[in-house]
This record gives structure tokens, C-alpha cells and sequence, in this order.
């Protein structure tokens, strides 16, 4: 797939560009902010709608001193040339949605819109990507083609271990134990049950060495544990569960202590108890 032209029309800071390959490999001099990435990024972002820098929170629109410029269409088209010779041409417009409110006289921006082409012809969004899937071999083989930091930082890292697996080989666990004294015990922990020669791989054994953490920590929290109050045990989620509550109705947690409702005398009793009669509460009005 190469290009033969492309044609960009209030991209980010150019106004209106049109840059002629033929199919040719070109390079792109220039000073710092005269639009090599701009180009760069019209490329990316007509094929799989990201900048070539891979940036969060970016946009195509045209940005002036006072920051973007509105009611402009931002826009995208490039014509290809695919392995079997026949010619494809791109094209990608966003476009700002203004709307009137009801009693309203101004219309008021909503948001953008982006409008996409085959050979001239609109598109659903859907049915362009899935072309431009088929033309380019997938979108991650295009991004690995045109983005210098997809592979080191954007890719995700099990996708990148993949990758590189395929194109060097993969070293199997017998070679990784072999080569570790310290893991020569390692097979008969991943040997499975009821068989003498199947055993599961490392990694789906770390899946049920996880699995059965994640159970048994969950187990501890339902152990019984002593408590202080009458009745022997008590478990930690029901303790915890208890207080919540006592809380709630703005009462302290059961264990904390409360001062008496009668103060005791030396011996312990309440007074009224002592002599065997029990206390009554005052019920005259108080002297003044």
C-alpha cells in the first residue's frame, strides 16, 4: 500500500496542503513547528483515527492564537495504490454540530462529527474501518509501521511478549526449569491430579494459585474468633458488621466501656443493694 497523494484542508495549523508521491518513499525536512508531525498525523488519523504520537485529548482542529477556530471543516483525503495495483482514495471530514435550543435565536455548538469516504462516496464509520482493516493488513500492523512509540509504551505488554514470541520463538517451561536448580521441585506441583504424565502449564497453574488465595483469604474473614462479650465466640465480620450498626443508631460499639448508671459504693454494690433493698430513683423536686 503506498501513497500516491494527500490532500489536508484545515488540519490542526495548515490551512491547505496538497503533497504528491507518485508511490515513492520521501522524507520530510524542516524547522521545529512547520508541520512534519502535522503530516505525519493527518496520515494516522485518516487510517485509524489517532495522531502519530499516540496523544490523549487530541484533535484535528484548526487552533489560533485565541485557541480553535470554529465553523471550519477539518479534513483529510489520500489516494493509494494496493499490492494488487488498484487505487483507493480515503476521506475524513469533522465537522462541528451546531443546534438552536427551543426559545433560543442563536444556534449553539454541541460537539463535532466526523463524515467518511470510499472513492467519494459517504460511508458509515464501520464500514470504512473495515476497509481500511483489509487494505492495510490490520490496525495494529499499521500502527507497528507508522508509530515509532506504539511497540515500547502504548502497545500492551502481554501483546508485545506475543509478538516477540512469534518472531524469536518460545522457550518452553522444561527449558526454564532445567535451566534452575531451584525449580527442579517446580513439575510435581504442576502435575495434575489423578495422572502421571499431564501437567498443567505455568501460567494456568498461577491461575488456580490465585484462585485458591483469593479463597482462603476470603475464609479467614468468617474464622471465629474470641470475644469478650457473653457468649463465648464471635467472628470477625460479625463483630464488624455489630459495631456498624451501634454506630449507626449513635450508640458505642459493644466492649466500650460506659460509665455506671448507679456509682458503686467500696464494695462494689450500688448503694440500696447493700443493705438488701433495692435503689429507687429520686422523685421529690429539688431543693433551691
Amino acid at each position: 500500500m503506498k501513497i500516491l497523494d494527500i490532500k489536508l484542508s484545515n488540519f490542526q495549523g495548515i490551512a491547505s496542503m496538497e503533497i504528491v508521491l507518485d508511490g515513492r518513499s520521501a522524507s520530510i525536512f524542516g524547522d521545529n513547528g512547520t508541520g512534519k508531525t502535522t503530516i505525519f498525523n493527518a496520515i494516522t488519523w485518516l487510517l485509524f483515527d489517532k495522531p502519530s504520537t499516540g496523544a490523549k485529548n487530541w484533535t484535528p482542529k484548526t487552533r489560533g492564537a485565541d485557541g480553535e477556530k470554529h465553523n471550519l471543516e477539518h479534513s483529510v483525503t489520500a489516494t493509494f495504490v494496493l499490492p494488487d495495483g488498484s487505487r483507493v482514495t480515503l476521506g475524513k471530514t469533522l465537522r462541528e454540530v451546531y443546534k438552536k435550543k427551543r426559545g433560543s435565536t442563536t444556534a449553539e455548538y454541541t460537539g463535532n462529527t466526523v463524515d467518511y469516504f470510499l472513492d467519494g462516496v459517504p460511508v458509515k464509520e464501520k464500514e470504512y474501518m473495515a476497509a481500511v482493516a483489509e487494505y492495510c493488513g490490520g490496525e495494529q500492523i499499521m500502527k507497528l509501521l507508522t508509530m515509532p512509540d506504539y511497540f515500547p509504551e502504548t502497545m500492551e505488554w502481554k501483546k508485545r511478549r506475543e509478538l516477540l514470541l512469534e518472531i524469536c520463538g518460545d522457550v518452553s517451561d522444561d527449558d526454564v526449569i532445567e535451566s534452575n536448580p531451584d525449580l527442579q521441585d517446580l513439575p510435581m506441583y504442576l502435575l495434575k491430579p489423578g495422572t502421571l504424565s499431564q501437567f498443567y502449564t505455568v501460567e494456568e497453574y498461577s491461575k488456580i494459585a490465585k484462585a485458591r488465595k483469593t479463597d482462603i483469604n476470603g475464609r479467614r474473614r468468617i474464622v471465629p474468633r474470641p470475644s469478650s462479650a457473653p457468649g463465648g465466640m464471635e467472628s470477625h465480620a460479625g463483630r464488624t458488621q455489630k459495631g456498624d450498626r451501634e454506630r449507626r443508631a449513635g450508640r458505642p460499639p459493644a466492649g466500650n466501656l460506659r460509665p455506671p448508671l448507679f456509682p458503686r459504693g467500696n464494695d462494689g454494690e450500688p448503694p440500696g443493694r447493700r443493705d438488701g433493698r433495692r435503689a429507687r430513683p429520686c422523685t421529690s423536686a429539688p431543693v433551691t
